[in-house]
């Protein structure tokens, strides 16, 4: 049984946390007490990088895929808010509405084919879908073409109105402090357990604990079955899995390496033993 306590953030890092959110809080107030409310315009487009970033980590630091096709959902929830505005359509519920169908939808088409690859062949698929994204756009002569698409109305939220920096600084402040802390309930939930449970263990083993079918459904692989509690998550290690030097594969062997994989030996260390026997390499199958 092989068993890994819930994942959290260390204490520093929500201090380092909580230190961040009060000095992106205090922004909008400095930026008025210098007279100079360009920061807050630059601050706002920082945080909303941010949260496209929090939305990568979800699949490229919990799950391990290396995406280039992020872009592709930054565009179409930019389009989603410009084209109704484009039309006289001013309700941000709508802009909101169609953004997160439409990404849905996207995201539906493109992970059923791009999650059936892996490695090279998954960074050039995501890439390829980004940029027909790009030229699907672009091809939109009456909506600006390359030049792209001016917003030509801001977004209404019944009293709240995106189109002062002040108040779409703070709601993007809000969304970001939002998704940092549903990040940090993922880490520890079952769903968000899953995407690790498929990336442990394949930086000396190569094999993973679980990976997905083509269905996109997790199936055992060096582990045979798992069990999610409070806890955290206890794996059953498959039976009879050697390595290449004939020696079978046991629980410690996994806490190595995702020890090593959390925690990297600086360049040009020596990291080819472990109290006498060989750092993991290629499990190989009954």
């Amino acid at each position: 049984m092989l068993s890994s306590p819930a994942r959290s953030f260390p204490r520093p890092a929500t201090a380092l946390t909580w230190l961040l959110f009060a000095a992106l809080a205090a922004v909008p107030f400095i930026a008025n007490a210098i007279e100079q409310p360009f920061w807050v315009s630059f601050f706002a487009r920082i945080v909303i990088y941010a949260i496209a970033a929090s939305a990568l980590n979800l699949a490229l630091g919990y799950g391990g895929l290396v995406s280039f096709g992020h872009a592709l959902f930054i565009g179409l929830g930019s389009y989603a808010a410009a084209l109704p505005a484009f039309h006289g359509i001013e309700s941000g519920w709508l802009h909101l509405a169609l953004c997160v169908a439409g990404s849905a939808l996207v995201a539906l088409a493109v992970g059923a084919i791009s999650l059936r690859t892996s490695g090279m062949a998954f960074i050039m698929i995501t890439l390829a879908f980004a940029q027909m994204g790009y030229f699907l756009f672009v091809s939109l002569k009456q909506y600006g073409g390359d030049d792209g698409l001016p917003v030509a109305a801001t977004s209404r939220f019944g009293a709240l109105q995106l189109g002062s920096a002040p108040a779409l600084y703070a709601t993007a402040l809000v969304v970001l402090a939002l998704v940092t802390w549903w990040m940090a309930r993922l880490r520890v939930a079952p769903f968000g357990m899953a995407p690790g449970a498929a990336h442990w263990g394949k930086e000396h083993t190569y094999d993973s604990l679980a990976e997905f079918d083509r269905g996109l459904n997790i199936k055992p692989a060096l582990a045979t079955s798992w069990k999610v509690d409070k806890k955290g998550v206890t794996f059953t290690l498959r039976r009879g899995v050697r390595f290449h030097n004939g020696k079978e594969l046991t629980a410690a062997d996994v806490v190595y390496s995702v020890t090593n994989m959390k925690n990297p030996p600086p360049p040009g260390s020596l990291t080819g033993s472990r109290s006498g026997t060989t750092t993991p390499t290629r499990s190989s199958w009954p």
